[in-house]
């Protein structure tokens, strides 16, 4: 539902919205394991089977208003130059009605929530021939997913670490490091499928388990910026634009809701039960094996609140030109280009210790991939070709001037790169159109 109004002969324009959202997710059962063969039974509607009732509502509204301020006609007539000016204002809500998350122990999580704000004003001259935009704005977003760590890994360490404590080698050779490990929860085994198998000659007992649909976790962000706008039409026929924006955000609460499980299980898993090995052949303990695939990128998560987010790109700029040759042996043709700059931006970081003997991310020494220039070209003609028919032919060159080189994408702790991706070729196309 959206509401304009035109007040004060169209010099106030305030508009309101209102939108409202309702989503259901219907699930199936864990499909049961067959104990004799160890996989999961996914045939029998008997035993695997989509549930009657929904097993998430989410309900939510989004409210939005906005509001212009144009120069009064009668200001208007005294500024120089065709001046006018124009102030804007936004506030937005946003929800996304997802009801599929899940936290880790398979219950509903809450939905994803925003606001953004901004503040702009628009100064334009020479019957709008000239124009200049700067908008000021603030996002926020509670609930939003959080992909730092992988949940694979994390269930994959709970089975390690139950495996090992199952193992005749650690009962046998490390009775103290067995005692101490703390088995997961029952209701987490529910949740994650959690099936035991058997070994029918050596009696030794094997858990694999599997994560909930939608299973994954959770933080807020904040972002802010600046964004900048210049169109101009200084002849008949050419216009140019520039924009450039500038964006910083950070992350705040990062893995809520796994926090609390974390704090639960990370005490155990780097204790006394993490020297357990993984069998007899294995050469380091369970906390060197998991201390890359989990413990550091959790511990790097939680680093990462508050601080900047270097893996954004702070700064973008666009340049756009184009001629439009409305008479003359040329007419229709139509020529430009343009240039697009991004700022550099983080591809790794480098290490600390975290005074446990092990290590984190340390995000106040980012690396630095390449700020990164390309270039576009384009040629058009149109012309009518009948009284109801448009013909246009427009031929497009993206990313001229690439050579073949590299892009660095991923650093090591030592600074020097991992991982490189191609630059993108110049890519040709040529496009026909015909309107009527």
């Amino acid at each position: 539902m959206v509401w304009q109004g035109h007040l004060f002969e169209d010099i106030v324009v305030p508009t309101i919205g209102w939108r409202r959202d309702k989503a259901k997710v219907y699930q199936s059962n864990n499909a049961p394991v067959n104990k004799a063969t160890g996989f999961n039974i996914v045939d029998d509607p008997a035993q695997w089977y989509l549930k009657d009732t929904p097993s998430n509502t989410i309900t939510g509204n989004n409210t939005s208003y906005s509001l212009v301020v144009h120069t009064p006609k009668s200001i208007a007539a005294h500024l120089p130059l065709g001046m006018e000016v124009d102030l804007t204002y936004n506030k937005s809500e946003n929800f996304s009605p997802s009801a599929s998350a899940v936290d880790i122990y398979g219950r509903p999580q809450p939905a994803q929530t925003g606001t953004t704000k901004d503040y702009g004003i628009v100064v334009s001259f020479l019957e709008r021939r000239l124009s200049f935009r700067a908008i000021k704005f603030e996002a926020a977003s509670q609930n939003a997913a959080s992909g730092d760590v992988n949940k694979f890994f994390l269930v994959q360490t709970e089975v390690d670490y139950w495996n090992a404590a199952h193992n005749p080698y650690n009962i046998a050779n490390n009775p103290t490091a067995v005692a101490a490990y703390k088995s997961v929860s029952q209701q987490l085994m529910q949740t994650w499928n959690w099936a035991v198998t058997t070994n029918p000659i050596t009696g030794q007992q094997t858990a694999n388990a599997t994560t909930p649909p939608g299973f994954g976790d959770l933080a807020d962000t904040t972002s802010k910026g600046y964004e900048f706008e210049v169109m101009a039409r200084p002849v008949s026929g050419l216009s140019i634009m520039f924009n450039a924006s500038k964006t910083e955000a950070a992350l705040s609460n990062n893995l809520k809701d796994l926090a609390t499980y974390m704090a639960d299980r990370l005490p155990i898993w780097t204790g006394q039960a993490g020297t357990m090995l993984s069998g007899p052949t294995a050469t380091q303990n369970l906390i060197a094996d998991h201390q890359g695939s989990l413990f550091v990128p959790y511990a790097t998560a939680l680093a990462r609140n508050g601080f900047a987010n270097q893996e954004l790109r702070k700064w973008r700029w666009n340049l756009i030109a184009d001629y439009h040759f409305s008479s003359g042996a040329l007419k229709g043709v139509s020529v430009g280009g343009s240039v697009r700059w991004q700022d550099k931006v983080a591809i790794g970081y480098a290490v600390q210790s975290n005074g446990a003997g092990g290590f984190r991310y340390d995000l106040s020494h980012p690396y630095f991939g390449p700020s990164e220039t390309n270039y576009d070209f384009h040629l058009a003609y149109e012309r009518p070709l009948t009284a109801k028919i448009n013909w246009k032919v427009q031929f497009n060159a993206h990313d001229l001037f690439d050579k073949n080189h590299l892009i660095a994408i991923q650093a090591q702790p030592d600074g020097t790169v991992a991982q490189f991706r191609i630059a993108p070729e110049t890519t040709y196309t040529l496009t026909n159109t015909f309107s009527f």
